[in-house]
């Protein structure tokens, strides 16, 4: 069939809205017409190139429509049914859907990829050439072919737009909106949000004055249009600004005078001096090095930080705990203390988080079943750790290891606290046991 749909060619150019060829869904989706579309930040994202997507591609992952198709054996919709689009998929049937972590379904591993989840094409430009919808749903469309697993039927009487931006701007943006806003709250002031990004301009963050009523009454202060820093200035609110390190320079340099002076002066406006009150917060991942920038010294030295480090050892061993299915002290002990051990191993630049050391596990209990051996054969556990945490770990550039002797060497060494040796030398040179590598009861 034909439809409608904006397309992005080339990162940076414009949204081109055209006629595409959209093919019948498969077994295993639906075919449904797009009643209501959000536009989220990681659009533009994918439209700037800092979060890297297969070109040509239909953008829009936020969306709301009513089916009507179904593609062979589709038994969970009915043609008629409303649905929301969920940009994460959930199969219901992998190990993370299984515990109610649908967050983390395997589905999601194919998000990036070029097509639909199962690798094939179901768009096509005028002339033939694939397209890719954005996240597997591609909602700036005005009809889409579905995976059943990337749609949530919803009742029929919910509103298309509310039920669109529930697809990603409410479930993500919740927690940041409200838990934030509750420091505001202990602190007794307003709260002001600002996103982090290469959009946010000088003008964007401080305010500008309103072009059609400087013609008609000229630079006057009751013509400026507040920005979220004045506007956090004049009220004495906390401005929190997320991902600062993706802020451009010269906007930055506007929060360097404020930090310094405690007052901003805009001109043709004056000074804005900071009411009681005010307070500035931002936040950054050091680790992100894609469509960022390095924050100044000038800013470091005007600011107190706080790092927010992985969580403690009981603490990991807990979670660990609570998202694994077999009950295998040993296995989830040399797991929790192998995955922190790649975070302070000197060839390592980023490691592990604690989602290493569940995957650890469950590879392991399945290895375990597939060879019919003990799941504490050291041989299992260090083909586990190796598939768990070999992709997950980052090595500082121009060193000699690899992230497979990284991870051979930190589980032997956890191996080796549990079993230790009368002829151990600990000036061999061999790494040392990581943290929480404690020895193993049976």
């Amino acid at each position: 069939m034909k439809t409608r749909a904006a397309v992005l060619r080339e990162i940076g150019a414009d949204w081109s809205v055209e006629e595409i060829e959209l093919d019948e869904p498969k077994a295993g989706e639906i075919l449904v017409k797009t009643t209501a579309a959000g536009m989220c930040h990681s659009d533009e994202h994918a439209h700037d190139g800092t979060m890297p997507v297969p070109l040509p591609i239909i953008g829009g992952h936020e969306g709301a429509g009513v089916v009507i198709g179904l593609g062979p054996g589709v038994t969970e919709f009915e043609v008629g049914d409303h649905v929301s689009c969920s940009f994460i998929p959930s199969c219901g049937k992998c190990t993370w859907c299984a515990r109610g972590q649908q967050n983390l379904c395997d589905l999601g591993a194919h998000l990036m990829e070029p097509g639909m989840i199962d690798g094939t094409f179901r768009h096509h430009t005028s002339d033939g050439t694939t397209l890719t919808p954005l996240l597997k749903l591609g909602t700036f469309a005005e009809h889409m072919v579905l995976s059943v697993d990337s749609a949530i039927k919803v009742q029929k009487d919910v509103p298309a737009g509310p039920a669109a931006l529930v697809s990603c701007g409410v479930t993500t943006g919740y927690g940041s909106a409200v838990n934030r806003a509750e420091v505001a709250a202990a602190a007794g002031t307003g709260f002001v949000f600002v996103e982090g990004n290469a959009e946010l301009t000088p003008a964007r963050l401080a305010g500008q004055f309103d072009p059609s009523r400087v013609l008609e009454d000229g630079y006057t202060p009751d013509v400026f249009v507040d920005g979220p820093l004045v506007e956090a200035l004049r009220h004495g609110s906390l401005l929190y600004v997320e991902e600062l390190n993706r802020v451009p320079e010269e906007t930055v340099n506007l929060l360097i005078s404020v930090m310094s002076e405690g007052e901003l002066t805009l001109p043709r406006l004056g000074t804005i001096p900071a009411a009681d009150g005010f307070r500035l917060v931002a936040a950054m991942n050091p680790f992100d090095n894609i469509g960022t920038a390095r924050v100044s010294g000038a800013v470091y030295d005007r600011m107190c930080r706080i790092a927010m480090g992985y969580q403690s050892l009981d603490d990991e061993s807990d979670i660990v705990v609570r998202n694994t299915s077999e009950d295998d002290r040993v296995l989830r002990r040399r797991a929790v203390a192998v995955t922190r051990g790649t975070r302070n191993h000197p060839d390592v630049r980023v490691g592990s988080s604690v989602r290493g050391a569940i995957d650890l596990v469950e590879v392991g209990h399945a290895l375990a079943s597939m060879r019919s051996a003990q799941v504490t054969d050291p041989s299992v556990g260090l083909d586990a750790a190796l598939t768990a945490l070999s992709g997950r770990i980052r090595l500082h550039e121009g060193g000699s290891s690899t992230p497979e002797s990284v991870i051979t060497d930190l589980w032997e060494a956890v191996l080796a606290q549990e079993h230790p040796r009368d002829d151990d030398d600990s000036s061999s040179g061999k790494a040392t046991a990581p943290d929480g590598a404690t020895p193993a009861s049976p």
